[in-house]
């Protein structure tokens, strides 16, 4: 058996780690001197570290290796797979900062006001059932939250008839999020959906997205539209990401 300090070093885990993972049953020792209260590991939990060890080298989360690890009915690739989504977004984030970043470098960025033909279109939400979650996404986390919501989708059984979207209500002193789709048909996860008008604007450029917000909360105003709230909807065309931004009402 290795002492704490001895397991430290093999495990290239510190040893007040060690002792977090103890305390939420990740990583047990294998004793417990009742005298002191040393903590002994040995061979088995020097195998469990590495594997530990590999999944957080992925990115996974602690409960999620957790689950990895202890719970037979869990299915690792759904996990894998909502890290792979994760990851994606992270890259989409990183490529949009670094070609700013280039413009800036090279000159071709000008402070003169752009001129934005925004377009105004009226679209109908028809009424049905959706699936939801609530949440609040920052932008690290938008692809792990995605997979949370599909994954809680695959477990309910609830087939979907729509792209996931995001549902923003202005009123809300919190920045609450929710993301939802809508369903085939009525089951007990679902909520119904009132039908609703919205005036739909595509922005083509998420770092212009702000000046599309601005555009549609001026036209609500020049027209006397009391907003319910709002709903994003991301999709890709030829690798770059557009978002509807719908001003429902």
């Amino acid at each position: 058996m290795y002492s704490i300090g001895e397991f430290s070093l093999i495990s290239k885990l510190s040893k007040k780690t060690l002792r977090y993972y103890d305390e939420i049953d990740l990583l047990k020792p294998c004793e417990i001197n009742r005298d002191n209260g040393y903590r002994y590991y040995g061979e088995k939990q020097f195998i469990l570290s590495k594997e530990i060890l590999n999944y957080k080298n992925l990115g996974l989360s602690l409960d999620e290796i957790k689950k990895i690890i202890y719970n037979s009915n869990i299915e690792i690739s759904k996990i894998l797979d909502n890290r792979l989504l994760e990851i994606e977004d992270q890259i989409k984030i990183l490529n949009l900062q670094k070609e700013k970043i280039r413009i800036l470098v090279s000159g071709e960025y000008s402070n003169t006001e752009c001129n934005y033909n925004i377009s105004f279109e009226k679209v109908e939400f028809k009424s049905g059932y959706i699936f939801k979650i609530k949440t609040n996404i920052k932008n690290n986390e938008y692809g792990k939250e995605i997979g949370y919501f599909y994954e809680k989708i695959n477990k309910n059984n609830i087939e979907i008839i729509s792209k996931h979207m995001m549902k923003i209500d202005l009123n809300r002193e919190k920045n609450d999020l929710e993301i939802f789709a809508f369903s085939k048909n009525k089951n007990p996860y679902t909520e119904k959906f009132e039908r609703c008008d919205a005036i739909k604007v595509l922005c083509e450029n998420l770092e212009d997205k702000s000046i599309y917000y601005k555009s549609l909360f001026d036209y609500s105003k020049d027209n006397d539209i009391n907003i319910k709230f709002i709903i994003e909807e991301y999709f890709v065309i030829r690798g770059k990401i557009r978002l509807n931004i719908y001003m429902c009402y």
